[in-house]
């Protein structure tokens, strides 16, 4: 739950600020690709990471489709 909340309280804008970077720290594109694959995209370059995250949905789907039980 209070990890549901912390995801909630992200906002637009800092995923705004994430997505306009060029080159990335290694760990941000990192800990990015991984929410991807356990929410099931492909995405391992850095273009088609910065498309998921801007989904309206992005928040949503990691609050309301991410299953901890799923993973070992």
């Amino acid at each position: 739950i209070d990890a549901q909340n912390a995801v909630k309280s992200i906002k637009k804008q800092h995923l705004v600020e994430v997505r306009s970077m060029g080159n990335p720290p290694a760990i941000v594109k990192v800990a990015l690709e991984s929410i991807c694959l356990l929410l099931g995209e492909n995405a391992t370059d850095w273009k088609a990471i910065r498309a998921v995250i801007m989904r309206e949905n992005f928040i949503n789907s990691i609050v309301s489709n991410f299953s901890t039980e799923d993973i070992t």
